[in-house]
């Protein structure tokens, strides 16, 4: 199953080292964010792949159309979205075979959070 892999904080970072050594995941990109201002507990996960040689793009926002045209040139089956502070677009969404699979550490009663559990379920 061919992965894109994004995040930015110490949460997706275990995560991370958790599936890299799953023989049935193949980690095809990695996005993160380069430095963050905003994640008290930011990583950056470039730090986790560099001996694999997995590609990687730092980003400052996840909806750049430069994003959507990377993604779109890889064969992909599912994105991993976990410890990002913004949504996928539906055009991202779209690109991935499978899907995405999105985790939040944080409590979906807070309005934002609230708002991305409506979203993931209108796409569903």
């Amino acid at each position: 199953m061919r992965v894109i892999y994004v995040g930015c904080i110490l949460f997706s970072k275990q995560l991370l080292e958790s599936i890299l050594y799953y023989p049935m995941i193949d980690l095809v990109g990695l996005m993160t964010k380069q430095k963050s201002t905003l994640n008290s507990d930011y990583y950056d996960l470039s730090k986790v792949i560099r001996n694999f040689k997995i590609p990687y793009k730092f980003l400052k926002s996840i909806n750049d159309c430069r994003v959507n045209n990377w993604i779109t040139k890889i064969d992909l089956d599912i994105i991993f979205y976990f410890g990002w502070s913004s949504l996928l677009k539906k055009d991202i969404l779209n690109i991935p075979k499978i899907g995405s699979i999105s985790i939040h550490r944080g409590s979906i009663t807070n309005v934002k959070y609230a708002e991305a559990f409506r979203a993931f379920k209108i796409i569903d």
